[in-house]
């Protein structure tokens, strides 16, 4: 064991701020040199000081309450501090994830009137089973969702047939913006002979068709 293992093996058992700290570090070792300088071995030296420990204890003992003070606080704020920065990182991590919506009026990307007129071409197509020109302007994750037979497989699970198509309603449109992306999700209630349903469709900043819901 060298002198500085020594002296840091105290150290890190005292209870008191860094300032004190480096001050017995330094009283320690000029404490050891002078043995050394009169001749000391240094087994014999530190035998002579004591063990880590029993130093330690004795410099906590006599430690005064302000250093007491210091270092439950410094203590104290190692802990808190990574919990804070944690905390901060994935309170942000969750807000640039969570979904924000605003009306589409307040728009940079998006125009009412295109959506509205790319909703009607889109559910024409859908009602015409012209599955391609879907696929043409989709993502290329809804192009493998937009199969052929599509419309009879949403049918199926909304009670069967629905009859010939009469009319669409006015669509609701906001642009939603998630994980820093920008989408615009429009809602229109479309009209059947037999039923009524709500189409949910959604187009990203290149007006690619990203998403499709019937309700």
């Amino acid at each position: 064991m060298t002198a500085e293992t020594y002296v840091n093996d105290i150290i890190s058992r005292i209870k008191c701020s860094g300032k004190r700290r480096r001050e017995i570090k330094q009283q320690l070792l000029s404490e050891i040199n002078a043995h050394a300088e009169e001749g000391m071995e240094l087994d014999e030296i530190l035998k002579q000081i004591g063990t880590a420990t029993d130093v330690a204890d004795d410099f906590n003992e006599n430690m005064s309450e302000a250093e007491k003070k210091k270092y439950s606080f410094t203590r104290t704020m190692m802990l808190v501090i990574p919990i804070c920065l944690f905390l901060f990182i994935l309170i942000g991590g969750v807000i640039y994830v969570i979904p924000r919506q605003k009306d589409i009026s307040e728009s940079k990307y998006f125009d009412a009137q295109t959506i509205g007129s790319r909703l009607s071409e889109d559910i024409a197509y859908l009602n015409e089973g012209d599955y391609e020109a879907l696929r043409n302007g989709a993502t290329e994750a809804m192009t493998n969702v937009l199969k052929d037979g599509l419309m009879e497989s949403i049918q199926k699970q909304t009670g069967g047939d629905w009859g010939a198509f009469v009319s669409l309603g006015d669509p609701q449109i906001v642009e939603v913006n998630q994980s820093g992306m920008h989408y615009a999700v429009a809602e229109i209630n479309a009209n059947y002979e037999k039923i009524n349903v709500t189409y949910r469709i959604t187009y990203d900043n290149n007006m690619k068709l990203a998403g499709l819901y019937v309700r």
